[in-house]
């Protein structure tokens, strides 16, 4: 028992009968490196934790996980599954709790926007020619960029968390490339624009 105990402290693996979860959390989202919406995710589902470490159960999971909606679930579990996969390489555990816990089945979208509504969305973004904007908004009377992020995202089809952090820098001859930081596969990204798309881009 002696020599089992000094060897699971040699692996670091002792401090799983004692760890309290909070500090775990707290060392966890001080090493890694996420986008902010998932961090933000990833800290409100973590914090519904609590107790000791070792003593999280898959019971303790799904109290959490089953008065959520579809989406908010799949985001929970994967903030869990990513936390405890990090304990187990930490050897703060030996098992994770969400091991046989499956994401919610979404089913594919049907809703298309009309060629209409899309018209319409695209002169809401145009600035009306009385129109006098305060600091803080666009010429639209918009909060800041939004009506170019909008205009984007119609033209380039790209994802909305990807356009609001687009720069002027990543656009050369017409190909935008965004930074492997800022998508979602962690690769970097390339996708050609036209000539409106670059404009817009410019102004900003």
């Amino acid at each position: 028992m002696a020599r089992r105990i000094k060897a699971e402290k040699t692996l670091g693996r002792y401090a799983q009968n004692s760890l309290p979860v909070e500090r775990a959390i707290t060392e966890y989202l001080g090493q890694i490196v996420v986008r902010p919406n998932t961090r933000i995710y990833y800290e409100r589902y973590l914090s519904k934790l609590e107790g000791k470490l070792a003593d999280i159960g898959t019971g303790d999971i799904n109290r959490v996980l089953d008065p959520l909606g579809r989406t908010s679930r799949n985001q929970a579990l994967a903030s869990y599954r990513a936390f405890f996969k990090w304990c187990i390489r930490r050897y703060y555990l030996e098992h994770s709790p969400v091991d046989k816990l499956t994401p919610a089945k979404t089913p594919p979208r049907t809703r298309l926007l009309t060629d209409d509504e899309i018209r319409s969305i695209w002169r809401a973004c145009d600035p009306p020619e009385d129109h006098a904007p305060g600091p803080a908004l666009s010429p639209t009377g918009l909060p800041g960029a939004f009506p170019a992020i909008v205009k984007l995202l119609i033209l380039t089809g790209q994802r909305r968390n990807e356009i609001a952090s687009l720069r002027a820098e990543y656009v050369k001859d017409s190909v935008c490339t965004l930074p492997s930081g800022l998508t979602k596969n962690k690769r970097d990204h390339a996708f050609p624009l036209g000539v409106c798309a670059v404009n817009i881009i410019s102004s900003y």
